[in-house]
């Protein structure tokens, strides 16, 4: 990827935004977005943090009388809430935590349908990240969305169920994944694409989809002993 290149550009962009544009334009928030994005790829989160920021007051602003704006805020939270975590910054994490939650407990019209099961599961992450694993899988509780979307919670919470040693919990949300799985077509949605992240920080459980939810179904077998139903599930 040509992450300097596209910073050079950006910047430009920024610039035009700063002598054409009013102050705090959904124009250049859209922008600043993008060279946060820029910036975390770079391993560079302080100066991403500091865009993100800017274009989340810029969203904030705009937001009773633009509707874009409106839907897209929670989406600049949960970016804030995963990139205050990474700079050690764990209270303004849990802060846009919270923020982002506030919005998903009452959605702005124009919100999709996979937007706020995703965005649920993005928060989720870092709580469990705060090592609270019950908090974390309390959000997931709820699970609205598409049937593969459900499909992927499912599956989280299993992994989650398994971590903490609740075995037969895990069993049943893996098998609860598997039978959306199958009734699905086992086609991946947009949701999966979120997973890999999380998938990525467990690291004793597989990270292909839907081959890692029949890998987790039979370790949680495993677990409870009914060795014969893993060897089946393989």
């Amino acid at each position: 990827m040509q992450f300097d290149e596209a910073e050079n550009l950006c910047k430009k962009t920024l610039e035009i935004h700063r002598v054409h544009c009013p102050p705090a334009s959904l124009e250049e928030a859209v922008d600043r977005r993008l060279m946060a994005l820029i910036r975390e790829a770079k391993g560079d989160y302080e100066a991403a943090l500091e865009h993100l920021v800017l274009a989340s007051m810029a969203m904030i602003a705009n937001a009773q009388e633009n509707e874009v704006a409106a839907i897209d805020l929670h989406l600049v939270f949960v970016r804030l809430a995963d990139l205050y975590y990474k700079t050690g910054k764990l209270r303004e994490s849990r802060s846009y935590c919270e923020n982002a939650l506030r919005i998903y407990a009452k959605p702005v019209p124009g919100t999709t349908a996979e937007e706020i099961p995703c965005g649920l599961t993005e928060i989720s992450a870092i709580y469990e990240l705060f090592n609270e694993s019950e908090k974390a899988l309390k959000l997931l509780e709820d699970k609205p969305g598409q049937q593969s979307t459900i499909a992927g919670i499912e599956a989280q919470m299993g992994v989650m169920f398994y971590m903490v040693g609740r075995y037969e919990e895990a069993h049943s949300s893996f098998e609860n994944a598997v039978a959306k799985l199958r009734a699905g077509g086992e086609r991946k949605s947009a949701f999966f694409g979120k997973q890999d992240k999380f998938w990525n920080r467990s690291v004793v459980l597989v990270t292909r989809i839907p081959f890692g939810v029949y890998s987790n179904l039979a370790a949680a077998y495993d677990a409870l002993g009914r060795v014969e139903d893993d060897i089946e599930i393989l």
